[in-house]
């Protein structure tokens, strides 16, 4: 049982499951919404094996982690926005209206807090989605930009006919962690488990890269 939220299941689960296709196809895989509020319990209590989460673990006694990868950010609008064509300067970044993915339904993000950083007036958050998956599929059919993980947008960018730039101001990148109790660091299958989700970064990724040397082969 694995506790994350829809972006890290998108961009680990695929691999996840070729892995465990070849190596242990009788195993169940059990994937929740991840609470801040309530995971560092279960997983000391076992309800849940692993939590997939964005660094710093909150705090909590007995909680091990292990970095996944790190991820950075792109801006991203469809491929014939009128606005935005072969560059993104930070006036014409401010002048959009932005999608924000918010898990809690409010706040602000990554983007808000480095341009307060810099002196730069807010954007304005023309809408809020709770959900990673949701912001790729609202870009493609609106004038709307969105900053986001780089390897969310990778899995869509083809299907939604989107166009990626790098950000107009810097922005830290991010880790992703596997967390776990440390009751159960010795046991034989948990550390199965945690070295498979970390194999599984790998696998995704190739995954990936041979699906886009498919879609670009010529027809036979």
């Amino acid at each position: 049982t694995v506790a994350t939220r829809d972006f890290f299941g998108s961009v680990l689960l695929p691999g996840a499951l070729e892995l465990l296709g070849r190596e242990a196809p009788g195993v169940d895989l059990s994937v929740l919404h991840v609470d801040s509020n309530t995971f560092p319990s279960h997983l000391e209590t076992g309800e849940v094996d692993l939590a997939i989460i964005v660094a710093p673990v909150p705090s909590g006694p007995g909680l091990r982690q292990q970095k996944l990868l790190t991820e950075d950010f792109v801006c991203v609008v469809r491929k014939d926005h009128p606005t935005v064509r072969r560059k993104l300067d930070v006036d014409t970044y401010l002048k959009l209206s932005h999608i924000l993915i918010s898990p809690k339904g409010d706040g602000v993000g990554a983007v808000d807090l480095a341009l307060a950083q810099r002196g730069l007036p807010p954007r304005r958050i023309a809408v809020r989605v709770p959900y990673f998956l949701i912001a790729p599929l609202a870009v493609s059919r609106s004038d709307h930009i969105l900053t986001a993980p780089r390897r969310l947008i990778a899995a869509f960018k083809d299907a939604y006919e989107l166009q990626l730039f790098p950000p107009p101001i810097p922005l830290r990148p991010f880790d992703i962690l596997q967390v776990w109790h440390e009751r159960f660091d010795g046991d034989p299958a948990h550390q199965w488990l945690r070295g498979l989700v970390a194999r599984s970064v790998n696998a995704g990724s190739e995954n990936t890269r041979s699906s886009r040397r498919v879609r670009r082969a010529p027809a036979s």
